[in-house]
């Protein structure tokens, strides 16, 4: 039986993470595609996919398997939740779940993008910022973390499909599962993973700078699960008066 040891945000930090391949990397996170590709098989939805529910078991090949937590959240995907409190936390939340719209696989993916850049940032999505009704807003009106300039080209391409504004635009959970085979097991894009690799390796051996994640987190940035719906409406009011002044101008 295996024991949660650590959340997501919490192993991002530690020694054997930092000083692994970008191989190992896409292994873990090919385990959280495969927990989101076994969840809407069911033609269900987690709806609250975060770094804080991706768990770290305590023992298992590799340094312990990674898996989606909190699975008692999943709903139907065909269910009416119009009436239903949002909750979620913001960086993680899907655009179009910020604007009020239905929530489903789709949001599960964009979740996931942002978990993407999380793996390669090693650092809280917009913690130098107040988790407002204004990120919202932003959000909603396409702003997203800035990736870090050495990721790999065919890795950035994927994540910024996962966070597409629009939801059809997203891949599919068995998709993102089948491209991490690619990549981990049929040495697609290889080359690419290699010159990261190398490119860091070269760099710490030889002194030269490496981009350090940032660990101050602004003191109204909340990473657990909160009702959004209030801070909805506010961004709504917010992007209204953007677009009257854009008119006005």
């Amino acid at each position: 039986m295996e024991f949660a040891e650590e959340d997501l945000h919490s192993y991002l930090h530690t020694e054997a993470y930092v000083q692994s391949r970008w191989r190992n990397k896409l292994l873990r996170l090919r385990e959280i595609a495969n927990g989101l590709r076994i969840i809407h098989e069911k033609d269900l939805y987690h709806g609250d996919v975060h770094s804080g529910n991706i768990l770290r078991g305590s023992r298992y090949l590799r340094g312990g398997s990674i898996y989606i937590g909190d699975l008692g959240l999943c709903k139907p995907c065909n269910r009416d939740s119009k009436n239903d409190e949002i909750y979620g936390v913001i960086p993680y939340t899907a655009p179009e779940v910020l604007m009020g719209g239905k929530i489903g696989k789709a949001a599960d993916i964009y979740a996931f993008g942002v978990i993407m850049w999380e793996f390669a940032a090693r650092e809280r999505p917009f913690a130098d910022r107040s988790h407002d009704a204004q990120l919202i807003a932003d959000i909603c009106d396409g702003l997203r973390p800035l990736i870090p300039s050495d990721v790999p080209s065919c890795y950035r391409n994927l994540l910024v499909r996962c966070w597409a504004s629009d939801p059809n635009s997203r891949p599919t959970a068995d998709e993102l599962w089948n491209v991490f085979a690619d990549w981990i097991f049929h040495s697609k894009n290889k080359d690419q993973f290699d010159r990261a690799d190398d490119s860091r390796k070269y760099k710490l051996e030889s002194g030269l700078p490496v981009r350090l994640p940032s660990v101050l987190v602004h003191p109204e940035a909340v990473y657990k699960s909160q009702p959004l719906g209030e801070m909805i409406k506010s961004a709504a009011q917010i992007r209204k008066a953007r677009r009257t002044d854009d008119v006005k101008r």
